[in-house]
């Protein structure tokens, strides 16, 4: 029987993070294990979703990634680290979302999902929309710090880590059975 393999690729996040609210006290060490990969390019801008299994996103620890002009970083920046900050300026955005370890179904937990406020990420590829050569998405980021606006002292997390996947299109994976 023949089938389809979605999300596949090789990556690693590792850091460290704080939540207080849901029990992770500041600088608890924390290892994602990714092994689901995705990526949607509308125009020029490149979503990337990195998360250790291909469970809902209500339910995972998700690492996402905007790339605001993917076409101007596969033309010229490749191999250059990139800012990433929460400014609309920024070419690259992260945010970081612990809904695995940190469950907020119950409606009374504080969800706990951070916006990167500092950091730098660097494509060696990347997929620069139609027309673009390149299916491979390949980064590493550094240092990338995420916070939470409200408590930034002790909520936060800080990361480090790579990915390698291939952009494919095609029907997206279904989400219920």
């Amino acid at each position: 029987m023949a089938g389809c393999v979605t999300g596949t690729g090789v990556g690693e996040v590792d850091g460290v993070v704080s939540a207080p609210s849901c029990g992770i006290e500041p600088g608890t060490p924390y290892s994602m294990d990714p092994q689901f990969f995705t990526a949607e390019a509308f125009g020029d801008v490149l979503s990337i979703r990195v998360q250790h299994a291909g469970d809902d996103l209500d339910y995972a620890d998700v690492l996402f990634l905007t790339v605001n002009d993917a076409a101007a970083v596969s033309d010229g920046q490749l191999g250059v680290p990139l800012p990433v900050d929460d400014s609309l300026a920024s070419p690259v955005r992260m945010s970081f979302a612990l809904n695995d370890r940190c469950p907020f179904h119950d409606r009374t937990s504080i969800p706990v999902n951070y916006g990167a406020v500092s950091g730098t990420i660097t494509f060696q590829a990347i997929y620069g929309g139609e027309g673009s050569d390149d299916k491979v998405i390949d980064a590493t980021f550094e240092d990338v710090r995420f916070e939470d606006p409200s408590d930034p002292s002790t909520r936060y997390a800080v990361l480090d880590g790579w990915f390698r996947f291939t952009y494919t299109r095609g029907r997206p994976a279904q989400i219920f059975p």
